[in-house]
């Protein structure tokens, strides 16, 4: 019974996937204006940092086409980086519904996971692509600094997202113990978008920054990943940087195992 269980599994999170994919393609006007707003966003962010660069206000090791080419990075990994887990799963143990999900056959985490994947390919298709042509007609930015470098950058950005995506179930999982979080989530945006390399890149950090940066998993959700793509990670550096990547994955889906298990506990131990 156990071998066909995994194929039934398996199929069923494909299905999630499909099924989010095509809900969320049915949207057009909705990913209409979120590329109109994220190409706002990349040609702002790209218009200011040529502005810096001209004045001669940035002393760095990068050149203004790494950084271009960083900045059109970071807005297409962020336009596809997409996932409901914090606001999806925190309404559904708010509201008690996530009871009925434990009866279902398969991993709960998982299949919310398998959602968000699919939005995340839904997005590629339909705001990637287009801003990616954008990019390329206006300001055309650098290929990945090598072939190999290219293939860390997409290992690199697939953990990335998880880590990103994990940080987000950490947060909806405290809902099991206490229902209302506050400024929470807000606080944890806060963080990532300070400390993961989204809106400066950590070379351009105060030096009492860097340390705190790289006791923490964020800079792993952008700035690793594009440290990788433009080459400013050398190949010697690269087994150690992406085995640390692998670690935080790996503690933070422990972590997220370990609160989910503890908190389902509790859940039904109070009968839901």
């Amino acid at each position: 019974m156990k071998n066909r269980a995994c194929p039934r599994a398996g199929s069923a999170y494909l299905h999630l996937v499909k099924a989010q994919l095509l809900t969320a393609l049915t949207y057009k006007t909705d990913f209409i204006l979120a590329i109109l707003g994220n190409v706002a966003v990349m040609l702002a962010s790209i218009y200011l940092w040529q502005a810096a660069y001209r004045s001669q206000l940035l002393r760095t090791g990068v050149d203004l086409d790494s950084m271009i080419t960083y900045v059109v990075m970071v807005a297409l990994m962020n336009a596809c980086y997409s996932g409901t887990i914090e606001f999806t799963l925190q309404h559904r143990i708010t509201q008690g519904d996530v009871v009925i999900d434990l009866i279902r056959p398969i991993h709960l985490l998982g299949s919310y996971l398998a959602v968000d994947l699919g939005l995340t390919v839904s997005a590629f298709l339909s705001r990637v692509l287009p801003m990616l042509a954008v990019a390329l007609v206006f300001f055309p930015f650098n290929p990945p600094a090598s072939l190999i470098h290219g293939g860390l950058f997409l290992a690199s950005a697939l953990m990335g997202y998880l880590i990103l995506w994990l940080c987000a179930a950490l947060i909806a999982l405290i809902c099991l113990w206490h229902i209302q979080l506050g400024h929470l989530g807000a606080v944890k945006d806060g963080f990532i978008l300070l400390l993961s390399g989204r809106i400066v890149p950590a070379w351009l950090m105060p030096d009492f920054l860097r340390p705190i940066m790289d006791l923490l998993p964020f800079q792993h959700i952008y700035q690793t990943p594009l440290s990788f793509y433009i080459g400013q990670i050398n190949l010697a550096q690269a087994s150690l940087i992406l085995a640390r990547q692998a670690l935080w994955t790996l503690a933070l889906l422990a972590l997220v195992q370990w609160m989910w298990f503890s908190g389902k506990k509790q859940l039904l131990a109070l009968g839901g």
